[in-house]
């Protein structure tokens, strides 16, 4: 159905309807929401900045774990987006109604009480990350710091929660629960699926030689060591290859889907969908070590076994995943009721042109041994994809903001600030520019810029901003105005697109800023400008001064 001038799920304006007293009383939290996450980041980046977790001896046991805690917030986002994923529409409603209830005025008491285990936290901190660890920590020092962990993250947690933390931690402990235990059975699951080593690895050699032969006279198998060799090129058949591990995550997402959406598949019939996707996923293992063996043999060692070997697995996972996920719901047997044809998919504009470029990214990857010479397939990836929805995401070109400007330029400065150098990372890709042909650089280095200024904000803002942030406030997403405001929205939208980016923490500030921009005048175009700003200044910085190890 057509919509009406300056609609909420329009890319420009947002709707201009007279605020509910709920939207009232968000607007003005908002402030409080923002600074508290800031000061969440701020004192992230000071314990980053100021301790290196590798300085930490791999020899004194359990303590040595301490050299991990650099992975624990991605971990930690990974648990709590499974959590929220499990639980479903319920614990999003119950986030929506915390977020919205007044929560009292910021307590100063507990202001003071969370500065005082910060300070304490630091100092510890202080004590165990340096070199002389070994000597100078005890397991009871390591035992404080573990508490003032503690003890500050539910102080934050109570500031941000105010009156109403019991009921809020409540509600993240069943989702962090929910996420964890989902965690554990993928990673049990994965690890005990081992056992079907000896049988798979048999039957994969087998698979995998009889279709070579029927390519190759020279194929040639070790049952003993299960090693299969065509022509000059070997590779071992180890238990990750063994098609094990995929066969254990691919039946623990399949449960948790069924789990989430019990109440519109038919049972016992949906079964059927779980050895029919342990099948395909040994087959497609399968396939994998054919399409291995023939690239290394004939095309390309290097390829083979770069980026090949690492990503296949993954992608042929999320394509059959989803793959058994879209066959349950457009079959009348599998689901109680299928989408109907006629129904327009009000969630395609803003999310197809994101899952082009990334569905881009993992098939050209699989042909690169680390660095991508087919990027400019991404660019033409996501302009295809916009203009097959350029009748549905209707542009208004106003002009930017001094605001988007100034916050775009920000996070370009905090971008180089929070984002370490890396001089070998910069020394291979200079290398590989310089390996390819002057037109062929050309045309490459012409794809990126287009990329990070033109494609790419608009693609990621369309996505987390467009999409994300509204979905996550409402079930119909059109209805939420841009400028309508909801902490669980708009510090999950940051996280998350930070996570998706190879700097993860410059990326989540990043979120901030632009959504902060686009709750200044309610308009998505301002987001994209800012985002474009950014991604401009960072080529500049990339090819003014030759920074070639800046991530954009």
């Amino acid at each position: 159905m057509p919509r009406e001038p300056g609609a909420a799920g329009s890319f420009g304006q947002a709707a201009r309807t007279t605020p509910s007293q709920v939207e009232r009383d968000a607007r003005q939290l908002s402030s409080r929401w923002l600074w508290l996450v800031l000061l969440l980041i701020v004192e992230y980046i000071a314990l980053a900045l100021s301790f290196d977790g590798g300085q930490i001896p791999k020899d004194l046991g359990w303590r040595s774990l301490l050299r991990g805690t650099g992975a624990l917030v991605p971990v930690f986002v990974a648990v709590l987006t499974g959590g929220v994923l499990l639980a479903g529409e319920k614990a999003q409603s119950e986030f929506r109604e915390i977020g919205a209830a007044p929560i009292g005025p910021l307590s100063w008491h507990w202001a003071l009480f969370h500065t005082v285990s910060f300070a304490a936290l630091f100092y510890f901190s202080a004590q165990i990350f340096q070199p002389r660890f070994g000597e100078q920590a005890p397991a009871l020092l390591v035992t404080v710091w573990i508490l003032c962990v503690g003890v500050s993250g539910l102080s934050w947690f109570r500031l941000v929660t105010g009156t109403l933390w019991a009921c809020s931690a409540r509600l993240v402990g069943n989702i962090l629960l929910s996420g964890s235990v989902l965690g554990l059975l993928a990673w049990g699951t994965g690890f005990g699926s081992r056992s079907l080593w000896p049988w798979l690895a048999s039957e994969t050699l087998r698979l995998s030689s009889s279709v070579l032969s029927i390519f190759s006279r020279e194929v040639a198998v070790d049952a003993d060591t299960a090693m299969l060799t065509l022509g000059s090129f070997r590779v071992e058949i180890s238990p990750e290859c063994s098609g094990a591990e995929g066969v254990g995550l691919v039946l623990v997402f399949l449960c948790g889907y069924l789990y989430r959406y019990r109440d519109d598949l038919r049972f016992p019939a949906v079964l059927w969908l779980l050895p029919v996707a342990i099948v395909a996923t040994w087959l497609s293992n399968s396939a994998r070590i054919i399409a291995l063996m023939y690239l290394g043999e004939h095309v390309s060692r290097d390829m083979a076994l770069g980026g090949f070997h690492s990503k296949a697995g993954w992608l042929l996972f999320c394509l059959i995943a989803l793959g058994v996920v879209a066959l349950s719901r457009q079959s009348s047997f599998f689901a109680r009721s299928t989408p109907s044809k006629n129904v327009e998919n009000a969630t395609a504009p803003y999310l197809v042109p994101l899952f082009a470029v990334l569905v881009t990214a993992q098939v050209t990857g699989l042909f690169s041994t680390g660095f991508d010479a087919l990027y400019p397939l991404r660019v033409g990836a996501a302009l295809a994809a916009l203009w097959v929805y350029r009748k549905h995401l209707r542009v208004e070109l106003s002009t930017p903001s001094v605001v988007s400007i100034v916050v775009g330029a920000l996070v370009f400065a905090l971008w180089l600030w929070l984002v370490p150098r890396d001089a070998e990372g910069g020394r291979y890709l200079e290398e590989q520019l310089s390996a390819m042909s002057r037109p062929g650089r050309a045309g490459w280095i012409l794809a990126r810029v287009v990329g990070a200024v033109l494609t790419v904000p608009l693609i990621e803002e369309l996505a987390f901003r467009g999409y994300l942030g509204r979905r996550l406030m409402d079930v119909d997403f059109s209805s939420v105005g841009y400028r309508r405001f909801g902490w669980l929205s708009f510090v999950t939208t940051a996280i998350v697109f930070g996570v998706v980016h190879q700097a993860w923490l410059a990326g989540t500030v990043a979120g901030i800023g632009y959504g902060v921009v686009l709750l200044h005048r309610g308009r998505l175009s301002d987001a994209v400008a800012a985002h474009a700003v950014t991604n401009a200044l960072l080529c500049v910085a990339v090819l003014g001064f030759e920074r070639w190890d800046i991530p954009i």
